[in-house]
């Protein structure tokens, strides 16, 4: 028997390799997409809400929360269909703590950016990159985790 990697067995498991690398990088083409959609409902709710007078890390949270909703919605029924995960409790609770932790990572990037003299929307959007990594891996590997 040969162990070379182009044996039928060998060649089997490059396939469920290769196959596994393109599901995950289909879900995180997926993930980014709804996150353009959550981004648009976060970036608008965020100006709305400056517009009408919030500080900024007030719009913030406001506007994080619109976002985040959002992102429940569309990564469940979406993103992360085939994961097998119903709605329950459980991953409204879990979906919850990566949200919060997002959050923090929003704020402190926000905030930090803000300090540095960026102005509102420029931070905003510089805060979404921070946000994007943590918020991906969290959902992918512990909220939709089947």
């Amino acid at each position: 028997m040969s162990t070379r990697p182009d044996t039928a067995e060998g060649h089997g498991m490059l396939h469920v390799d290769k196959a596994m690398r393109m599901g995950g990088i289909v879900q995180a083409f997926a993930f980014a997409l709804v996150g353009v959609a959550n981004t648009l409902v976060d970036i608008l709710a965020f100006m709305g809400l400056i517009w009408l007078g919030l500080h900024p890390l007030v719009a913030n949270v406001f506007s994080f929360s619109l976002g985040a909703a959002n992102s429940l919605i569309l990564n469940k029924t979406l993103t992360f269909r085939d994961a097998g995960v119903p709605f329950s409790r459980k991953l409204i609770l879990t979906f919850s703590m990566v949200t919060l932790l997002s959050l923090a990572v929003s704020q402190a990037s926000l905030y930090g950016l803000l300090q540095l003299g960026l102005p509102e929307l420029a931070a905003k959007l510089a805060s979404v990159i921070f946000t994007f990594v943590v918020s991906f891996l969290f959902n992918k590997y512990l909220t939709f985790r089947p």
